[in-house]
């Protein structure tokens, strides 16, 4: 001001050094950042499967980071083994092209436990569950230990079937654990022939979505693969955005539309007395935290826990790896695309078609009538795709027929999109 500069003009360019100063760096800080940098984009162009057990080792305590390590090193073709008690270590470790699941990842598994199941193997590989119980100190690795590692996979390697083994647990358990003095005489007085016998019952697999229900109760994650992983083209049309997204702070917007599986359902009341609701839903990028108040409530469906569901909502705040959403709208997912369909994408094979075939089509079509506008992709043996978007008068409704007689007729890729 003393050199003639109005007090406004210097005050405006004061406050704008004041910001930057709050983010900007120095050279030296700089130079460091893009030294890590290039580093790290070295390692994962280079070293793909080492650089994400590091970063899953770095993360071991935070989940959210790890479920968005798992998710990346899987779109990057990289295999995500589940624990198994004759390959795992403590943590993640790299095996071939692939990672595999540390034991102390799961639930119930401690330091003891670990440490005992890898002295135990050094006398060599347990052939199955009865062989490693038979070994293994019981009061270290004891029943609830037994029982997280069926359901993580750990004993996969052996034939049976989790399903079989869980089945068999309460005998197996029984036969080995009558004190640690007994099963230290028989391993070290006993040849194998004389060990006890334990039959493991015939008996189906467990359902898949139960087997990853499993899995994610005993290490947090889903291991094997994702509930979501094979309906997420379908999903994705559907949504704005994704849980790591809202997680990082990338959503200008205010109103979104997420989807995935809702876990932990929990309603109270409010300070004010009115009822309130929270759940966790979870998609193949991470987690996000979802608030409803009571107009949401009283239109939930009557079932939601482990359901995947579109939820339309308000972006309420996100810290960095964590975000939360007030629910404005929640529909099943199968109810989400009936309400929200706009276009459906059906692509065919020309390969063998002919002029009755064009007629044929038109007639499926008429026979779902419709305002859902339809693409139609025909793929030829060049590899070309010619994209036709047919007009207005063969428009669709939303039907599970409709999907289902074109991948009989023509094992065509139908899906439909908001």
């Amino acid at each position: 001001m003393k050199n003639g500069f109005p007090r406004q003009k210097v005050q405006e360019l004061f406050d704008n050094i004041r910001k930057f100063a709050e983010y900007c760096f120095n050279k030296s800080h700089s130079a460091a950042y893009g030294y890590l940098a290039y580093i790290t984009a070295y390692l994962k162009a280079h070293y793909p499967v080492e650089y994400f057990a590091a970063l899953m080792n770095a993360s071991f305590n935070r989940p959210d980071d790890i479920v968005k390590y798992l998710n990346a090193a899987r779109e990057m073709g990289i295999r995500i083994l589940p624990p198994d008690v004759n390959r795992s270590l403590d943590r993640f470790t790299v095996e071939g092209d692939a990672i595999r699941f540390g034991l102390a990842g799961i639930k119930n598994v401690g330091f003891n436990a670990v440490e005992e199941i890898l002295r135990c193997r050094e006398e060599g590989e347990f052939k199955d569950i009865v062989d490693f119980a038979s070994r293994v100190d019981s009061r270290k690795v004891n029943k609830r230990v037994l029982e997280s590692l069926i359901k993580a996979g750990a004993f996969d390697f052996s034939g049976y079937k989790r399903a079989q083994m869980m089945a068999a647990l309460d005998h197996i358990v029984e036969v080995f654990s009558r004190g640690h003095t007994n099963q230290h005489q028989i391993s070290m007085f006993s040849p194998d022939s004389v060990k006890p016998r334990v039959e493991i019952p015939e008996m189906e697999e467990w359902p898949e979505p139960v087997l990853l229900k499993y899995e994610k109760e005993v290490t947090g994650f889903y291991v094997s693969s994702h509930p979501l992983e094979k309906q997420w083209r379908k999903i994705r049309p559907y949504i704005t955005t994704t849980a790591d997204e809202l997680s990082h702070g990338r959503v200008r917007s205010e109103e979104v539309i997420v989807a995935g599986i809702a876990t932990g359902f929990a309603s109270r009341k409010s300070k004010k007395g009115t009822p309130v609701g929270s759940l966790i839903l979870e998609d193949v990028t991470g987690f996000v935290e979802v608030f409803m108040f009571e107009d949401t409530l009283k239109k939930l469906p009557e079932k939601i826990e482990d359901q995947v569901l579109i939820i339309k909502g308000r972006v309420d705040s996100h810290t960095e790896g964590k975000a939360r959403i007030v629910a404005l709208e929640v529909y099943p997912f199968n109810e989400a695309r009936r309400r929200f369909a706009k276009s459906v994408h059906i692509r065919i094979n020309t390969v063998g078609l002919s002029e009755d075939d064009v007629e044929k089509v038109r007639g499926i079509l008429m026979e779902h009538k419709g305002r859902i506008k339809v693409f139609l992709y025909l793929r030829y043996p060049s590899g070309f795709e010619a994209v036709l978007a047919l007009p207005d008068e063969f428009g669709v409704s939303f039907s599970e027929s409709l999907i289902e007689r074109f991948k009989k007729e023509y094992s065509a890729e139908v899906f439909y999109s908001g």
